[in-house]
This record gives C-alpha cells, structure tokens and sequence, in this order.
C-alpha cells in the first residue's frame, strides 16, 4: 500500500501515544511498519486517507499480538481499525448479573458497568428506585398513563403519576 511519510509518522506518533499511557516499551521504527492491502483479520480493504475521521473503520492500526508484551518488530499487527476495536482485550463480567463477558477495547475505555444484555441494563438500573419495598422497577405499571400527559395533571394525580416531558408545558 502506498503510504507518504507523514501517514506513517502520525501512526507511529499514535502508537506511542497510547503505549505511554499504557506504559509499555516502542522499540519499533518508520521501517518496521509495512500497511497491508488488506486487513489480516476481517479482509477488508485498509485505506488512509487525510479526509478519513481517525476512527474510520478502513483506517490502519498498529497493534500488538501478543498483549502482554511490548511492541517490538516481532510483535507488531497491522490491522483495520474496526478489527483492533472488535478484538478481544480482558475477560470480565455482567454488572447485574456476574455473567462472564468478553470485553473489547471500547468497554475497557468506558470504564462503566458492563452487560450481557439490555434486560440486564435495565434491570441494574431500576434497582433502588421502587415505589414499593418488594417492587424492583423504578414505576408501578398501571400508574403509568397510556397517553401523555401535562406536568400539572401528574403531579395533581394522587399519588403523583409519572410523566414524560413533551416540551409543553
């Protein structure tokens, strides 16, 4: 692939950026990194361009292979940026539940609570919020209306109804 200078610099200066942060050894140079036509792993064409934003799934993406080791030549993935972002980093585990997760780049990054699923989110949410001592959703079903309604009315319910602003007031 035909790369300019300043491509492999702003890569180079990227690796080095997050290997700081990570606090791991770059042993590598300009010459170690040779851009595939194609990624390794998902076989999509890898493509830099200046007009890309830095996270463009074709972009490239220097990596390690293996993760617990620094990067030297030896070690050095070039891959697609929707690939590094899709690999597998840690194991961790559902925050309600404590089901064993595989978790990528982008949940470590967040560091906020992981789920295995939607019903799990919310369930973790609503945890805490009852109106009841037994009740573990955050509203009692049948007080919530089935049509919307203005602020005034719902407060003036008794007891109070929920209600979902539609900017009116």
């Amino acid at each position: 692939m035909d790369i300019t200078y300043d491509q492999k610099i702003n890569l180079l200066h990227g690796l080095r950026r997050r290997a700081k942060k990570e606090n791991i050894e770059v042993s590598i140079s300009l010459k170690d990194i040779e851009i595939p036509d194609l990624c390794p792993e998902l076989k999509i064409k890898i493509e830099i361009k200046s007009i890309y934003p830095p996270n463009h799934p074709n972009r490239p993406f220097i990596d390690r292979i293996n993760l617990k080791e620094n990067y030297t030549k030896e070690n050095l993935l070039i891959t697609s940026q929707k690939a590094a972002n899709e690999r597998f980093m840690a194991i961790g585990e559902c925050s309600f539940c404590k089901k064993e997760l595989k978790l990528t780049r982008q949940h470590i990054r967040r560091e906020t609570n992981n789920f295995c699923s939607i019903q799990c989110n919310k369930n973790f949410h609503n945890q805490g919020r009852s109106l009841g001592e037994n009740s573990t959703i955050r509203y009692d079903l049948e007080q919530i209306p089935t049509q919307l309604i203005r602020r005034k009315e719902a407060l003036e319910s008794s007891p109070p109804k929920p209600f979902y602003f539609s900017g009116n007031p």
